[in-house]
């Protein structure tokens, strides 16, 4: 239970709001991650990873919203949001909220995970002055389903979104 617990999000009346990525381990970190050979064969997807923090992007209450870092006051979390109220690039002034509220596939049970990509969330990797969202997932809070690559792929061009490569 604490490993689907990790950056879940409930309203105050108890109902999920955002269901993030399971709590996941690093090769080596623990036994079920020590012997991979009862996955060998089985098919995976590999993707690039992004050097930011991770925007859990959700709906509530009819807004489009981030957190970052389990907390949504934390300086990460208040500069996703900002870049999410942020008019798009002169040919568009409408918000990337507003854009992804508008393209029909952010659906109310839809939470996107994204890399957040920002000087300010320098890690290792200097992107110098790029500003954007990634999407590295996807979930549904009502069916538990997690997008693979593909459905990702194909979300990320609806809603005008970088997909990890």
């Amino acid at each position: 239970p604490l490993r689907l617990c990790r950056g879940i999000i409930f309203s105050r009346r108890a109902a999920l709001v955002a269901l993030p990525f399971e709590k996941f381990f690093n090769f080596g970190e623990h036994a079920e991650t020590s012997d991979l050979s009862a996955y060998a064969g089985q098919p995976f997807s590999a993707t690039l990873k992004q050097d930011g923090h991770l925007a859990i992007i959700f709906r509530f209450q009819g807004k489009v919203v981030a957190t970052t870092r389990g907390s949504f006051l934390s300086s990460s979390s208040l500069l996703a949001n900002a870049m999410l109220s942020e008019s798009g690039p002169e040919s568009s002034s409408e918000s990337l909220s507003a854009r992804l509220l508008a393209s029909g596939a952010f659906g109310e049970d839809l939470t996107l995970l994204c890399e957040l990509i920002h000087p300010d969330t320098h890690v290792i990797v200097d992107y110098g002055d790029r500003k954007e969202f990634v999407l590295i997932g996807a979930r549904n809070r009502r069916t538990l389903e997690d997008y693979d690559w593909e459905r990702l792929r194909r979300l990320g061009e609806r809603l005008g979104l970088t997909v990890t490569s």
